[in-house]
């Protein structure tokens, strides 16, 4: 497969750079051509005598003087028609590509749908054991690289959708540009919480080196939480608003779980204040790397063991307190926001009017001017008659 890689890489580099080099050096053969040729005009002694035309010779054919006048012009013509010699490497190397990209196409797509088929029967055992309602549709094929499954029918959740990204293998492109930068399968799994079976928490776990990204990254995690490290997992970090949270959820078999698959886990991510389901708030996140069916399947079943466990937890009055303030303070905030926001837009539509008026104005003559200041005196004078009277009368 590398081979083939590197072959791709060496046709299409060839594809772009050859071309530029062959117009090139033809460009440079022509230009000698051109300097060595000498275009000065061949002129041959000609009997003066043979071509002089007696006006006073009755017998003079003027079809034969035409022709004769034509065979002189063909003695000065500059340039000679020469056979080219066709060079073909350009439209070989871009034939070559066409048919490369269409191998690779079907080839890639080939790949993919068989990883999606190995995925799907491996998880169905999984996924059916564990949902009453699964696979009305089997897998679902979005693209040529993303492939997804839903299952529904299991307590504390309403349903689970899980999503197969893989690599962009049909497309040549994409396969050349991994040579440069390498990218993984990814599993992501989406579990919709019900309402009354999650507490409101926000929580997550991701690798050492990605913590502040990811939390960055998301509202809610910048929001709510603070950056952990616990001894159990040496090479990963808590995102979590309080850390009583941690003992709750990451039990014995879920660290051993995430210790043991460390290389193909890359982030979970649970929250009540989710923003990328539009339809439901608690929500749970989990992304695996899809390089080995074994330690996928072990990280699917920690996923759904996670349901039952982020439904158990049960926060006391002091960590309910905390998290409720916590959301007030997020609440009031949003508001703050949304009103600046508002202010802002209503200001910006004054500034827009204003600058409207002003256009208008200018666009008048001075007559026109004139009239309209006298029309707006009369109406401020109006105006200012009718408080005086409501004063006057109270």
């Amino acid at each position: 497969m590398k081979l083939f890689h590197l072959l791709i890489f060496s046709v299409v580099i060839l594809g772009v750079f050859l071309p530029i080099s062959v117009i090139s050096t033809n460009n440079q053969e022509n230009n000698e051509d051109d300097d060595a040729v000498d275009h000065s005009p061949v002129v041959e002694q000609i009997d003066e005598e043979e071509f002089v035309v007696s006006k006073q010779n009755p017998k003079s054919n003027p079809v034969k003087e035409q022709e004769t006048i034509q065979e002189i012009k063909k003695l000065f013509k500059n340039d000679a028609e020469v056979p080219v010699d066709r060079n073909y490497i350009v439209e070989i190397i871009y034939v070559s590509i066409i048919v490369l990209y269409a191998v690779n196409f079907f080839n890639g797509k080939r790949k993919n749908d068989s990883i999606a088929a190995s995925w799907i029967e491996s998880v169905q055992p999984i996924l059916s054991s564990n949902f009453s309602e699964y696979g009305k549709g089997q897998i679902v094929k979005e693209s040529n690289y993303s492939y997804k499954v839903v299952a529904e029918g299991r307590q504390n959740c309403i349903g689970l959708q899980a999503t197969l990204e893989l690599r962009k293998r049909h497309d040549l492109l994409s396969v050349v540009t991994e040579l440069l930068w390498k990218a993984n399968d990814v599993l992501t799994i989406d579990v919709a919480m019900s309402d009354k079976a999650m507490e409101a928490f926000v929580f997550a776990v991701t690798k050492k080196k990605e913590d502040k990204r990811t939390k960055k990254a998301s509202t809610d995690l910048n929001e709510f939480t603070s950056i952990y490290s616990v001894p159990s997992l040496p090479s990963m970090s808590i995102l979590t608003e309080t850390f009583e949270l941690t003992d709750e959820i990451l039990k014995p078999e879920i660290i051993a779980a995430l210790n043991a698959n460390e290389n193909e886990f890359i982030k979970m991510h649970f929250s009540d204040q989710d923003t990328l389901s539009p339809k439901y708030k608690k929500m749970l996140h989990f992304q695996f790397r899809a390089n080995d069916l074994n330690k996928l399947n072990t990280l699917t079943r920690m996923a759904i063991a996670l349901i039952d466990i982020v439904a158990d937890v049960n926060f006391n009055p002091r960590i309910k307190a905390k998290s409720d303030k916590n959301r007030s303070a997020a609440t009031e905030k949003a508001e703050k926001l949304k009103n600046a926001q508002r202010q802002e837009a209503a200001q910006q539509r004054k500034f827009d009017k204003k600058q409207e008026e002003k256009k208008k104005w200018a666009s008048l003559s001075p007559e026109e001017q004139a009239k309209r200041e006298e029309k707006e005196a009369k109406k401020e004078q109006k105006k200012k008659m009718s408080k005086f009277a409501k004063v006057k009368f109270a």
